[in-house]
């Protein structure tokens, strides 16, 4: 097992989740083939400029190619772009230093959905009941539990009337805190 420290905390999680969709075994067909091209991709997008050209990616380039080849050519194509994440991971580990010393290179990467709602997450916290934010978190966290926890946020913030001013507080402080457990997890997009 590798070691990413030193990199940010997206950087990190997602070079860890590299390495795990690396010891992935192919299955399926070229369906679970496209997924997996999918996850790949949009996890090497999300690296820093100077990671991220480290890990060769032509061999995720195929177009609709993999549709029309069998299963067996499929789990073939698997282990080859599995192979290749291998060697990226190989080369960031083998350049470590020189990467951790470029600051400005490292900074160089889009914001993850996660970090945008940790950051909104600390603007709730700040500014207290805030629909607007609570909707902002729905938009990014849609389709996962971020989303129907903000769902639930922008509900207890409309409230207008509260039996238990402290029990209505401590769910609002749940949400949120379980919004920020699911979001350091979220940097793969």
């Amino acid at each position: 097992m590798r070691e990413f420290n030193g990199f940010d905390d997206p950087t990190s999680h997602n070079l860890w989740v590299l390495e795990r969709q690396s010891e992935a075994e192919p299955y399926g067909d070229h369906e679970a083939l496209q997924r997996f091209l999918e996850h790949v991709i949009t996890i090497v997008k999300m690296l820093p400029t100077p990671v991220r050209t480290l890990f060769p990616m032509g061999n995720c380039f195929i177009g609709d190619l993999h549709w029309k080849k069998p299963p067996a050519w499929c789990h073939k194509h698997w282990r080859s772009i599995a192979a290749d994440i291998i060697v990226g991971l190989d080369r960031v580990q083998a350049e470590r230093e020189r990467l951790l010393a470029d600051t400005v290179g490292l900074a160089d990467r889009k914001q993850s959905v996660g970090e945008q709602i940790l950051e909104a997450c600390r603007e709730l916290r700040a500014q207290g009941h805030d629909v607007a934010i609570a909707r902002r978190i729905q938009h990014l966290g849609a389709g996962t539990e971020m989303g129907g926890d903000a769902r639930e946020l922008e509900r207890l913030f409309s409230r207008k009337r509260v039996a238990d001013w402290t029990a209505h507080e401590q769910e609002i402080h749940r949400r949120i805190a379980h919004i920020e457990v699911i979001a350091r997890r979220f940097h793969h997009r």
